[in-house]
C-alpha cells in the first residue's frame, strides 16, 4: 500500500526548519544528558543506599505507566489541554522546594513526581 502524493503545501519546508528541530532536541536531551549520569552520584553523596538509589531511579518509569493513561484521559476530556499542562507545571513547582528541605527522602519523591509530569504527551 503506497501513500498518497504530497500536496504542494506539504512540500514546502518551514523557515529555519533544521535550526528549530536542533533546538527542540537540544532542549530535550541536554538536561537529560547532564542529569542521568550525575543524579545517582548525588544521591549516593546524600547518603542513599544502592537499593534506595535503584528504587528512586526506577520509580519514574513505573509511575509513567500508571500516570500517562490517566493524564492523557484528563487532557482528552478537558476543554483546553493547556489547562492540564499548567496544572502539571504547578504541581512540579510545588514539589521542587520540598526537594531542598531537611528531609532527604523527599528528594526522590520530588524527582519521581517531576518525571511523571514530564511524561510524553500525546495529541
Amino acid at each position: 500500500m503506497s501513500l498518497p502524493p504530497l500536496s504542494p503545501e506539504q512540500l514546502v519546508k518551514p523557515r529555519h526548519f533544521e535550526l528549530r528541530m536542533s533546538l527542540i532536541f537540544a532542549t530535550l536531551f541536554v538536561p537529560l544528558g547532564t542529569h542521568v549520569p550525575y543524579f545517582p552520584l548525588w544521591l549516593q553523596a546524600e547518603g542513599f543506599h544502592p537499593e534506595q538509589i535503584a528504587a528512586i531511579l526506577a520509580a519514574p518509569m513505573f509511575l509513567r505507566v500508571l500516570t500517562t493513561p490517566l493524564l492523557t484521559a484528563l487532557a482528552d476530556r478537558a476543554r483546553d489541554r493547556a489547562d492540564i499542562y499548567v496544572a502539571l507545571v504547578a504541581a512540579s513547582l510545588l514539589l521542587s522546594p520540598r526537594s531542598n528541605g531537611p528531609a532527604a527522602r523527599s528528594k526522590g519523591c520530588a524527582a519521581a513526581a517531576a518525571a511523571c509530569a514530564g511524561a510524553p504527551a500525546t495529541r
